[in-house]
């Protein structure tokens, strides 16, 4: 739900110059990281359109020009991972934009509304033993938990009682899917009951941004300390992708995106 007004967060700025027509317009715009990533948004919504008493609102405010600011704004925010709301469903953010009272060229700005991050954050582990289960099965299971919304799942070798060997398999799962990814466990694995018990967690914050190298187009996730990007590591399936489509080593691709991606945010 989105629930803050993240004040002072400029998302992007559309400039308009050149007023002599629509086909003259010109946008730019700018995504400001620190306040991106902060807020914890996958998808956005429009939430506004040209408002206000501008003299200037009759020559700016057509179907043509409102693309242009939009697209701009969409493309920025996809550079940090952050795309359209699909099929009518509800967004984890709302982007809204409008024009000031000066009759010269000005901006229109954008704001982010969503909801805070907090760096530390409490998680359920729920842990289970297994010793009677096929290791395949085991496997799905895991991307079955994950696929239900579990922060992550680890499984760890494990002897059992009478010296049987068997895995220990620990859930890490928000506050709020507790329950679902607790039934799931029991009802996808052999076991007859779980443990649970409560974690504190510290993240760093984290963005995703796209960059092209000679093997081709790839992600890459940058880790972000005090707002700054701190360090990137290659998106491994785009890496594979390109990998199998150019047959090329899977380790050089994944150093081009990675020295891409550092270049780019001038980690050196």
């Amino acid at each position: 739900m989105m629930k803050k007004l993240v004040c002072g967060g400029i998302l992007a700025v559309a400039v308009f110059g050149g007023l002599a027509g629509c086909t003259s317009l010109r946008v730019t715009s700018d995504v400001n990281r620190a306040v991106v990533g902060s807020v914890q948004c996958h998808t956005f919504g429009w939430a506004g359109t040209f408002r206000g008493d501008s003299p200037m609102r009759n020559g700016i405010a057509n179907p043509v020009n409102e693309a242009r600011l939009r697209g701009a704004i969409q493309a920025q925010l996809a550079t940090v991972g952050v795309q359209p709301a699909a099929g009518g469903a509800a967004p984890d953010c709302l982007v809204g934009y409008g024009i000031g009272a000066r009759e010269t060229p000005g901006n229109a700005l954008a704001i982010w509304i969503g909801e805070t991050i907090a760096s530390q954050t409490s998680v359920t582990l729920i842990e289970t033993n297994i010793d009677d289960m096929a290791p395949n099965l085991v496997a799905a299971l895991c991307e079955d938990l994950m696929d239900a919304g579990a922060l992550d799942v680890t499984v760890t070798p494990a002897l059992m009682k009478k010296g049987r060997p068997g895995h220990l398999i620990t859930v890490m799962s928000p506050p709020d899917l507790v329950a679902h990814l607790t039934d799931k466990l029991l009802r996808r694995s052999t076991t007859l009951g779980v443990r649970m018990s409560t974690a504190q967690r510290v993240t760093a914050q984290r963005t995703i941004i796209e960059v092209k190298t000679r093997f081709g187009t790839a992600h890459a996730k940058v880790k972000e300390l005090d707002g700054k990007p701190f360090d990137v590591a290659p998106e491994y399936e785009d890496c594979r992708r390109i990998s199998r489509e150019t047959g090329a080593d899977l380790r050089e691709v994944m150093r081009a995106v990675s020295d891409a991606a550092r270049k780019e945010l001038d980690l050196g």
